[in-house]
């Protein structure tokens, strides 16, 4: 099947971002969590599970006006268990655009109309360095953040199980390097305690924001994969993968 490839080169650079609400967040749980009273023992292991938003920053903002919401998974370990710092894995996924429609196959003895589906997503992968400024029931950080991104464009058959689930073809994908730093405030509302008063878990809700600034890459948006007589047009846009993201979860210490 023939395709026709349309790039958007868009280079224009947005303006910048405020960091008012995480100053605030973070000054909030600094001066909360300076009085709060310490608990025995503390854990080495953090595992978190998050919810995500956010919106594209800069140039990346010219071409996805909207946001993209996802999930987010992260471990931490701190090597040193009296100290503030520890380092961290942490992987998320987004959708910023999807599309869902019926398109029509024809075979040798039979026409048939099927449930189609084309999905924008994206996937990071980052190593956190964090520095936890307190130990109290709020404690509040900062982290820096290095790794990779994904953004790719997926269409895929989806009947309900059938044998139609094993079309399935990647129409764009493309990678690049991510940096960033983020602030937060993890808030304590379950401990566990042993014998003698020693902590055995703690559970906490985390709040934070990341500005992550990604290198460029090509992409489709929705409704950038079109059929103009006969043949599938592809409007490939590229710019620098720049976001800012608002994360929401629950963290397990122990």
């Amino acid at each position: 099947m023939k395709t026709v490839t349309v790039r958007d080169n868009k280079s224009q650079r947005g303006a910048g971002i405020g960091f008012s609400a995480i100053i605030v967040l973070l000054a909030a749980g600094m001066f909360f969590g300076a009085g709060s009273q310490r608990a025995a023992g503390q854990g080495r292991f953090f595992f978190g599970l998050h919810g995500q938003g956010g919106t594209a920053l800069g140039e990346f903002r010219n071409h996805l006006a909207g946001g993209f919401g996802g999930f987010h998974l992260e471990f931490h370990y701190a090597p040193v268990r009296a100290s503030h710092f520890d380092v961290g894995l942490s992987f998320g996924f987004n959708i910023y655009g999807i599309e869902r429609y019926e398109d029509y196959f024809s075979s040798r003895n039979a026409d048939f109309w099927i449930d189609m589906t084309t999905t924008n997503s994206m996937l990071n992968g980052l190593l956190s360095l964090r520095w936890r400024l307190g130990r109290g029931v709020l404690q509040p950080y900062v982290e820096g953040l290095v790794g990779f991104g994904i953004i790719r464009t997926e269409t895929s058959a989806d009947d309900n199980g059938d044998a139609w689930d094993q079309f399935r073809t990647e129409n764009l994908s493309d990678s690049y390097g991510v940096y960033g730093a983020g602030a937060g405030v993890m808030i304590v509302v379950l401990r566990v305690q042993g014998l003698e008063g020693r902590k055995i878990m703690e559970g906490m809700i985390d709040v934070r924001g990341r500005y992550l600034k990604g290198g460029r890459a090509e992409f489709l948006l929705e409704g950038g994969i079109r059929r103009e007589e006969g043949l599938l047009v592809y409007d490939i846009r590229e710019s620098r993968i720049d976001a800012w993201t608002i994360l929401a979860g629950f963290l397990l210490r122990f």
